[in-house]
Parts: structure tokens; sequence; C-alpha cells
């Protein structure tokens, strides 16, 4: 199964660095009873002493019946001295998929599982269903307008680290091409949320640091 993954997430425009070789490491804590995460792992803070986590509260940027997108609070703050020096903030997007089917439709491209062959694609169809989230750390540059993904991470359905370890390249993305795939204009609503949210707690702090 991991070659078939690894075979779809070839076309993805992301790298799975630091966390891809530990499967089953808690990367969400789910709300029980609706899957929403209650608590997401942030890259932006120090775990704390005798912990392997450190945790940070989701921001919900982008909801509908099938997906949900949160950013990472911790990340949001930290990101708020470089936003106001280049326009360029670093978030962790967490995607939440609310049924089985929607991550088999959303979580992987669409042009890499129509290329599989006619017995993996029913192989797919099998597994895809044990992805509860994705797990994404984007930069995102508001003065040039583009983004891109530096991490990439499958999360089940618990919470845990899936063992799918691939590396592609990351690069810049103009953000308007985002717009020409329809599967993708949630997370082009979800950037242009958290923008507007690092916007105004850019806004705050120079208030509280510079005037006062």
């Amino acid at each position: 199964m991991r070659l078939l993954f690894a075979v779809m997430l070839l076309a993805l425009p992301c790298a799975s660095q630091m966390w891809q070789n530990l499967p089953g490491f808690p990367l969400v804590d789910p709300t029980p009873g609706n899957g929403y995460p209650l608590r997401v792992a942030s890259p932006c803070k120090t775990s704390p002493e005798g912990s392997i986590q450190s945790w940070a509260t989701p921001i919900v940027v982008y909801d509908d019946t099938t997906l949900a997108l949160f950013v990472d609070e911790s990340c949001l703050k930290f990101s708020v001295p470089s936003f106001g020096q280049n326009g360029i903030y670093m978030v962790s997007l967490i995607s939440y998929y609310k049924t089985s089917e929607s991550a088999c439709e959303l979580a992987f491209s669409k042009e890499a599982v129509s290329k599989l062959s006619p017995d993996s694609q029913r192989e797919y169809r099998q597994e895809c269903k044990l992805v509860g989230y994705k797990v994404r750390w984007i930069d995102v540059d508001t003065r040039a307008k583009k983004w891109k993904c530096t991490q990439l991470i499958y999360v089940d359905t618990t919470g845990l680290s899936m063992p799918i370890n691939v590396k592609v390249p990351n690069e810049w993305v103009p953000l308007p091409d985002i717009e020409k795939e329809p599967s993708s204009r949630q997370l082009l609503k979800a950037i242009q949320r958290t923008t507007e949210l690092i916007e105004k707690e850019s806004a705050d702090w120079n208030y509280r640091y510079k005037q006062h």
C-alpha cells in the first residue's frame, strides 16, 4: 500500500520531511464524537519537558459539509514579526475530512489516481478511507501572491501519522493558479482567511509594541 500512496503523492507540490519516518506519531487530538481537531501538534512551540509533543489550538479558516481547514494559532502568532517585515508567514494547515468519501475525493491528486491500474484503484478506494486529516506546513508570500508547502503528512482518523513516506519538490506557486483547480478552491479560501487573521494579529502587535 505504501507504493500505491507513493505514486499518488508524486503529483503533490509538497515535501514530507521532519515526521515522515515516524508513523503513529500523534499530530491531531480529535474531538470525541465529531472528529474536529481539539488540539494540533505545533511546529512553532517548544515541547514541554518530558513531552514528545507540543500542542496548540486550531483556528477554523474554512468549513463546509465535507471538509474543514484549520491553522495552528501558535504559528499564526509566531509569524507576526516576519509578516510585518516582508509579508511572508508560515502556518500549519490542517485538513479535516468529515467522511471517508471526502477523504478519498479530496486528499489525493485525482490525476495521479486516474493513472493507477484498475486493481490499484480498487485498493486505493479501501485504503484512502483510513485518512482522517492532512497536515501541511505552508509559507505564504502575500506581497508576491504565491505560496509553497514545505511538509505534508497524512494522519489517520485517530490522529496518528500514517506511514506515507515520499519526498517531492516543494516550490512557490502563484496563488491565482489554485483557483484554476475546482477541487483546490477551498485551499485558496483558507489562505485568504488566514491572511486576514495574520493581518489583524500584525496590526494588534504594532499597536501594543510600537505605540506604547
